[in-house]
């Protein structure tokens, strides 16, 4: 091969992300990555975020949320690439279907389902009205049900109706002080009578 020629690579055929018709694409681009349309029409479409935020919800008929199917978070939360950065995609929906939540504020749900971005069972609200919302319906591990918990329903009640100090408790149980404190001041373990 003469000096400076250089071979032709191959294309392949791939598949455009909006419509699905097949087309040719140079092997180097599909090898990196990019994401393959058909024509630009084909490229708008895909990229209004509308479309994408419809593609990636489906109903649920008997509660009425719209469940995500696309990327989810850390917190069980969905994700969405809006306004030029990844959202949590309730407060996207939240956005798009009623208004702009103010700064500071949480988009909270109705249904308390982590995965509906259903714009009817949104609300927004301060930390301290999501926090209402939640020991309102009893969503706040409590007691035994809270992962590292030590002490049991029928410890507290022993606690509660002994003379020990609360340093002779904590040596027992194996928790400290503080612990046996809160639970004599009715700060920690209130819902045990």
């Amino acid at each position: 091969m003469p000096k400076g020629v250089y071979p032709r690579e191959p294309k392949l055929s791939v598949i455009c992300n909006h419509c699905g018709i097949a087309v040719m694409r140079w092997k180097s681009d599909v090898a990196k990555g990019h994401t393959v349309f058909c024509s630009i029409a084909c490229r708008v479409q895909h990229n209004d975020v509308a479309v994408r935020f419809e593609k990636k919800h489906i109903p649920e008929p008997n509660s009425g949320c719209w469940l995500w199917t696309g990327a989810i978070g850390g917190g069980g939360y969905g994700v969405f690439w809006y306004g030029g950065r990844n959202d949590l995609a309730h407060r996207a929906s939240y956005e798009m279907f009623v208004e702009k939540a103010p700064p500071g504020l949480f988009v909270c749900h109705k249904c308390d389902n982590k995965l509906c971005v259903n714009p009817e069972h949104l609300f927004v609200g301060t930390p301290a009205d999501n926090s209402r919302d939640r020991d309102s319906k009893r969503r706040q591990a409590r007691g035994e049900s809270f992962a590292r918990s030590e002490i049991d329903a029928p410890t507290v009640r022993l606690i509660l109706s002994s003379s020990l100090s609360d340093t002779e408790w904590a040596a027992r149980l194996g928790v400290t002080k503080g612990a046996i404190n809160h639970i004599r001041h009715r700060r920690n373990w209130s819902h045990v009578t």
